[in-house]
């Protein structure tokens, strides 16, 4: 079954990098035409839209793994999708993969592997497991309490750098939340049928913590750097999820004695890898020459403005 989970998931950060790559390949053609109709045509044409389709289809791979699979073993793999995105960015601007690339994009093509090999995360049985209620409600207020602090704190007078990493640590949390709402209402879904998942608390709370994603996201990416926003949402998702499923499903990820130790080293590896990858993508939009008006569109190409995700904006 963690196969099966491993491939689901796969599928969904695949997904989910195709998405991102058309949305950006539209932002660009809408960009280089310089008229607002031109821009809101381009966010509305068959490259957003084909976009907006896979976003659909990575969701959905991303629930159906999240209820036959561990939070501890499914969000850490998502972040695969960062070199799914490094390829077809690559591919479509038909670019080399730089040196730095090719060394922190495989740290955590390794970092993954050996947290597949050492984790063996399952929720303890062949389909989901029924969450811990107290431990849940206690979880679930403390991560709520931490993305108030990070809100809170971002609103303060301070410079733009730790604001973005604030709200950075924000979303992340809220991805967290996110994914772990899932599950629990695909759990209600499978066990109690469509009418009981309409009037469950889960599935409401699922779509106020979407939400509030979205816009805290866009938020984090006006206050600062992009340098300080992503790496820390990239990497408080896929930390707070293991923990999430070690506290409230009780999965079990690790093996042996030293099992525990090596998955820190590998998450700690995992991080860092998360946070380069991060900083060479944004290094490489930020400095990349406005296209000029003429030039065709191209898929995954770099910019800075793609998805709202204009540094320093």
């Amino acid at each position: 079954m963690n196969w099966f989970v491993i491939g689901l998931t796969l599928a969904s950060a695949f997904a989910s990098a195709m998405s991102t790559t058309l949305k950006k390949a539209a932002a660009n053609r809408a960009t280089r035409a310089g008229q607002r109709r031109a821009r809101l045509a381009g966010l509305g044409g068959p490259l957003w839209f084909a976009g907006l389709g896979f976003d659909v289809i990575g969701i959905g791979l991303q629930v159906v793994a999240l209820h036959y699979g561990a939070l501890a073993l499914v969000q850490p793999l998502l972040v695969s999708g960062l070199i799914f995105a490094l390829i077809l960015r690559h591919v479509g601007s038909s670019s080399r993969i730089s040196a730095r690339e090719l060394l922190w994009g495989g740290a955590l093509v390794a970092c993954l592997t050996g947290f597949l090999f050492f984790s063996g995360a399952t929720t303890g049985g062949s389909g989901s497991q029924t969450a811990d209620r107290g431990a849940a409600a206690i979880t679930g207020v403390a991560i709520l309490t931490a993305i108030a602090a990070c809100v809170v704190l971002a609103r303060r007078t301070v410079p733009p750098t730790g604001r973005a990493a604030l709200l950075g640590v924000a979303v992340g949390a809220v991805y967290a939340l996110t994914a772990a709402l899932i599950k629990a209402a695909s759990d209600v879904f499978a066990t109690h049928g469509l009418l009981a998942l309409v009037s469950s608390w889960q599935l409401y709370a699922l779509l106020l913590t979407g939400a509030a994603g979205q816009f805290l996201t866009q938020r984090a990416f006006q206050a600062g750097p992009i340098t300080s926003s992503l790496p820390a949402i990239s990497t408080v998702d896929p930390l707070l999820s293991v923990l999430i499923g070690v506290i409230v499903y009780h999965e079990v990820v690790h093996r042996g004695p030293l099992g525990g130790l090596v998955l820190l080293v590998l998450l700690l590896l995992l991080v860092t890898a998360v946070i380069q990858l991060g900083r060479v993508e944004t290094e490489e939009s930020t400095s990349a020459p406005e296209p000029s008006d003429a030039s065709p569109g191209r898929l995954g190409s770099p910019n800075p403005t793609a998805g709202g995700e204009r540094a320093g904006r």
